[in-house]
């Protein structure tokens, strides 16, 4: 066999594998489908109450270990004054995360949580609210709220 014969048949080979891949891949354009609303509409609400849940226990942990570092006798200045501005930072995220699901809800958008991490804003949403429209406005939203460079990044669980 030659290699243009060779050649050919690997690339027909390619294009035709690539063909089939694309062709099963599931046609999602960010719409649920009725099934999806009525089967997984309660395990969405647990996974963004859950979601709440270990974004309080974070906030509580920060602050409980910033008040242990304030409290202990052998910390240093230096690590007490580290530790009163770390609690400020703490705060200050909760009150900004409290504003950015605030804003959402006066949207119409209600039931989502906010949470702030170092250069990213993840706010989860319920499935209800999912479409590429919706996430538009929730970015939108977020980034106004922000005073910073962070970016919003959105699921909808």
């Amino acid at each position: 066999m030659n290699k243009q014969a060779f050649a050919f048949l690997t690339l027909f080979t390619l294009i035709l594998m690539l063909s089939i891949y694309y062709v099963t891949l599931p046609a999602d354009q960010g719409q649920l489908n009725p099934d999806q609303l009525l089967t997984g509409q309660n395990e969405d609400q647990d996974s963004l109450a859950t979601m709440q849940q270990q974004l309080q226990d974070k906030h509580n942990a920060q602050a409980q270990n910033s008040q242990s570092i304030v409290a202990s006798p052998s910390a240093s200045t230096e690590e007490k004054q580290n530790a009163l501005q770390q609690a400020g930072q703490v705060e200050q995220n909760k009150k900004t995360e409290e504003a950015i699901v605030a804003a959402l809800s006066e949207a119409g958008m209600s039931g989502c949580v906010a949470e702030l991490e170092t250069e990213v804003v993840r706010i989860g949403c319920p499935k209800t609210l999912a479409g590429v429209q919706n996430a538009s406005k929730i970015m939108k939203i977020a980034a106004d709220q922000l005073q910073d460079e962070r970016v919003p990044e959105v699921t909808f669980k």
